[in-house]
């Protein structure tokens, strides 16, 4: 018996539809990469049976046929390996970015718990006087 789908898994089917970039797209290729957004692999035909997954199959197999054909770069390699490091490097900003947020976090709890005031938590640094010079 063919799976029902929900509006949110159609949503997501046509969304899979969408950005679909490999040359040939299939029904079969369609079921496979649904499997993960939907929770359960669907039928081809339970696909098939639904109009806006149909129009969106229709539309995409016509964009497909239609795109032109761009010549793959002679430095594939390369770009290849600069998208691995910025994709590391990306990664790195993420960890980074929460622990930033952990931190922020707790300094606003633990002054809000110490009885500092908003403007005093976001007072603006002093100024350095760098042309001071101290005596020893």
């Amino acid at each position: 018996m063919a799976k029902h789908l929900r509006p949110s898994d159609v949503q997501a089917v046509v969304g899979i539809i969408d950005a679909w970039r490999e040359d040939t797209l299939t029904w079969e290729a369609i079921c496979e990469a649904a499997e993960g957004p939907v929770g359960k692999r669907p039928s081809r035909q339970s696909l098939f049976l639904n109009a806006r997954i149909r129009a969106a199959y229709d539309a995409g197999k016509k964009r497909l046929r239609d795109a032109p054909r761009e010549p793959l770069p002679a430095n594939l390699k390369i770009a290849s390996q600069r998208i691995g490091r910025l994709e590391a490097e990306n990664a790195s900003l993420k960890q980074a970015y929460a622990a930033v947020l952990a931190l922020n976090t707790q300094l606003t709890y633990n002054g809000y718990k110490h009885g500092l005031k908003k403007e005093q938590m976001t007072a603006p640094l002093p100024k350095i006087d760098r042309e001071r010079t101290e005596d020893d």
